[in-house]
This record gives C-alpha cells, structure tokens and sequence, in this order.
C-alpha cells in the first residue's frame, strides 16, 4: 500500500537494502515516489523501466517484486497486465531460468519489439506483454541503489533540495542528485560524493540532526549548506523549496 506524506523526510533502515526513487510529472505535480525492499546480499535484480518493475531471483524463482501504478506510466502501458507476486516462467517462447536470462533476452530486443511473458499469478498462469520502450521518452528518472553494512542508511531529508543522501560513519554524503528537481543553488551546486558538514551553520552528521534544522527553516528562507568535496570546504546556499509530494512503500523481508 502507499501513503502520501508532504512532511517527515523518510529514512531506510532496512539491510542489505534496494531502493528505488522514481521522479514523475503527476497531475501537474512533481511527485519523488521511494519504493524499498530487503533482498539477499546476492539477489539478482532487473527493472523493466516501462512499468517501474523490480525483478529478483530467489531460489530459482524469478518474481515481480514491484510495479508501478497505472496512472504513474506513459499511455502505452497503463494496461500492462503484470502486478508484483507474478512469477516470470516464460519469455517470447522462451523458459526463464534466471534474471540475467531475462535480462539478455530484453537486451536483444530492439525498441518496438514485444516482449511477452508466461506468468504465475496465484495458481492461474496468465500471458502479458509490453513493448520496449525508448528509455530516452520514458517520464522521470529511475534509480536503483544499496546500502548494506552498519552506518549504511539513505535519508531524503534534503528530497526537496534534488539530493538524495547516505549516512555512513557519522557523514552525510550526496549519494545522487535527483535532476527532475530544479533548485537553483548560489554558488557550488552539490555534487554526488559530497560531504554536508553543516547546514545554516549547524553541524550536521546525522539524518536526525538534519531533520531538526531543516524542519526549523520556513519555506522561502534561505539555507546555507557547508560541503566538502576532493578535501576542500565549499559553500552554496539554496531557498527552500515547498515540499514535494512524498509516496513511498516498504516491503520486509517475509512480508
């Protein structure tokens, strides 16, 4: 099930870990859409971008893990047929034993050919298809990373801002800028791999302590991030953005 929230940043402490941010023009609004799971360490993992799908191999199972929403894909795909718990048997006549078998079959097809997979949903085996689809026309952005290990956290805490961070040994560090969130930022724009070392002047290495400050500053006013980046101290201030709406799911293990 998802739930909208507009107000708490949403911080992942489930490992190893996958997540998924998707960007998307929605109804006129941009909306950040997170989606999480817990995998095995050594999951294989393939996404079929043109319904937001997350497939695993567990156990020589190969499953849908995840879709997106009808309503979140382009015209073409609002009726793909293929929901999360499908098992994947069959790929254009072929029998899919793993995801790198999928993988290198969507990998040869060219954009325009179909792809049809023989599914197991519940105990009825049911037919789908979708046709491969131009990544460059694709709305949004999709982006799949893991953390794993103590100290390995995502926090979104700074979503509004495009900046995606993880927390690790007591640093926040720009693991992805998210380039469907427009901020205008004076001065050094945060880059993938930076340290926030303080925000309006407030140390800043935890995803609480962020929360904190930044939930302190009105929308309109003007914050000042501290980074670090190859060694040097650098300075950008940005104004705060109203907050974007906030979709996000989370699937444990064994659930």
């Amino acid at each position: 099930m998802f739930t909208n929230s507009t107000t708490k940043p949403l911080v992942i402490k489930i490992l190893p870990l996958l997540l998924l941010v998707f960007c998307a023009q929605i109804s006129g609004a941009q909306t950040v859409r997170t989606m999480t799971m817990t995998l095995d360490e050594d999951s294989p993992v393939f996404m079929l971008k043109e319904i937001g799908g997350i497939v695993t191999e567990t156990n020589d199972t190969i499953k849908v893990q995840m879709v997106m929403p009808p309503d979140n894909r382009l015209k073409d795909y609002k009726e793909v047929d293929i929901q999360a718990g499908d098992i994947i048997k069959m790929a254009n006549g072929k029998k899919i034993e793993s995801v790198k078998a999928l993988e290198e079959l969507y990998n040869s097809l060219t954009v325009g050919e179909e792809l049809k997979l023989g599914l197991i949903r519940g105990k009825e085996m049911k037919i789908a298809a979708l046709v491969k689809g131009d990544e460059s026309k694709m709305p949004g952005k999709m982006m799949v990373m893991t953390a794993g290990g103590p100290g390995g956290d995502i926090s979104t805490g700074l979503m509004d801002a495009g900046l995606l961070l993880k927390v690790s040994e007591g640093n926040l560090i720009v693991e992805d800028v998210i380039e469907q969130i427009q901020i205008p930022f004076d001065g050094s724009a945060p880059e993938r791999g930076d340290v926030i070392l303080q925000l309006n002047n407030q140390a800043i290495g935890s995803s609480e302590k962020l929360d904190e400050a930044y939930g302190a500053i009105e929308i309109g006013q003007k914050i000042e991030l501290k980074i670090q980046r190859d060694g040097k101290e650098l300075t950008t201030t940005f104004v705060k953005p109203e907050a974007r709406p906030l979709q996000k799911a989370v699937m444990k293990k064994g659930e």
